[in-house]
């Protein structure tokens, strides 16, 4: 019987590609080039460490935050574009007409 936390280490990679191939699409759709870069970039770290023999468990949560700034980066920039109305024909004369109020 496995315990939890060796349950967690045999799941890491899976869960990592996940959100890595996550945030690929959603870069894909916001189109925001920081953010492919950096992807990019966490996706030779996640090979480093993930071959390792022994996980270096610090790495790996700073890599995990790294994700997570990632996806908040993407987050934001949705917030943005809905609240000014960017790269949407419909919703800019929406925001005109709401400006000119």
């Amino acid at each position: 019987m496995l315990k939890p936390g060796d349950l967690a280490c045999h799941l890491l990679p899976c869960l990592l590609h996940a959100a890595i191939v996550k945030l690929k699409h959603e870069e894909s759709t916001e189109n925001i080039p920081s953010v492919g870069k950096n992807i990019q970039q966490a996706t030779s770290q996640a090979n480093k460490l993930l071959h390792s023999v022994n996980y270096d468990y610090k790495r790996l949560e700073d890599f995990i935050n790294q994700l997570v700034t990632m996806e908040r980066v993407i987050t934001e920039a949705r917030s943005l574009k809905a609240k000014f109305a960017v790269d949407e024909e419909e919703n800019n004369g929406e925001a005109a007409l709401e400006l000119q109020k």
